[in-house]
């Protein structure tokens, strides 16, 4: 009878253990779900953060390529306007002087 108790005590001690360990590794796996939740969250954050820049950039881009290209075209044509003025000019430089013969 006694043994019998015994071995009865030691069953429960081993059911203790295991569920002591049991507990033990839900609160581990508990404490990793929470970090990797609050992980995934500041991820999203960032990714958002990220976008909305990434945005930001293009259309500052886009404004900064809009302005170059109208300097570009105003420039063009105040290059073809001063070449046109420069034949003009000389037209007028070969006309008026007399030619050596």
């Amino acid at each position: 009878m006694r043994e019998m108790r015994k071995q009865q005590a030691e069953g429960h001690r081993l059911t203790i253990r295991e569920n002591v360990d049991l507990i033990r590794m839900q609160k581990q796996l508990s404490d990793k779900s929470t970090t990797l939740r609050i992980t995934q969250e500041k991820l999203k954050d960032l990714q958002e953060a990220y976008e909305k820049q990434l945005e930001e950039n293009q259309r500052s881009l886009k404004k900064s390529q809009g302005a170059l290209l109208e300097k570009v075209e105003e420039l063009s044509e105040q290059l073809k306007q001063e070449r046109q003025r420069a034949l003009t000019l000389e037209g007028q430089l070969t006309s008026t002087t007399p030619e050596h013969t």
